[in-house]
């Protein structure tokens, strides 16, 4: 390898090991904003965060969530559990015991031409996926949809457990 091509690789580091030390702060309230459920103002938006997958809701989904009226806040000792109305937007935040530095929400628009539910994250988390990525794709995209995977079907058991509970709405 030549000497140039390591010092590219090395500079390439310190600025990734650099964003990371000096992201940290940031990656933590881009994740305590993603996740957090509060009362909103009636002209604020839910769509938080950065829409990585879609998929078509199910039947009893686009029910049950068409009819839901007020917020589904289920407390919890680490995290809330939520499903946040407004308007014609849902934000759902499904979490189990799993830590992760990409949580996933699940947004729905009811004025879309077509209503999905659309999985968002912090877009952050993906920067300190870069090394791994970069470096052993194999397991950098292996990390990378394994998170996804667990959170986006948290989110989906969240939502089915509510219909299951909450249904007669």
């Amino acid at each position: 390898m030549s000497s140039f091509l390591k010092e590219v690789i090395y500079l390439l580091f310190i600025i990734w090991f650099a964003g990371v030390f000096l992201g940290i702060p940031f990656l933590y309230i881009e994740n305590t904003y993603l996740t957090k459920y509060e009362a909103t103002s009636p002209g604020r938006r839910l769509n938080r965060g950065y829409k990585i997958y879609q998929r078509l809701l199910s039947k009893s989904e686009l029910t049950f969530l068409e009819k839901l009226d007020a917020d589904i806040v289920e407390k919890r000792f680490y995290k809330d559990l939520f499903i946040q109305v407004q308007q014609s937007e849902r934000l759902i935040y499904g979490y189990s015991s799993y830590k992760t530095f990409m949580p996933f929400v699940g947004y729905v628009n009811f004025e879309a031409q077509e209503v999905i539910i659309e999985y968002r994250t912090v877009i952050f988390g993906h920067y300190l996926l870069l090394p791994f990525i970069l470096g052993f794709p194999p397991l950098g995209l292996l990390m990378a949809y394994g998170n996804y995977r667990k959170t986006t079907r948290d989110i989906d058991k969240f939502l089915t457990r509510c219909i299951k509970t909450y249904g007669k709405i």
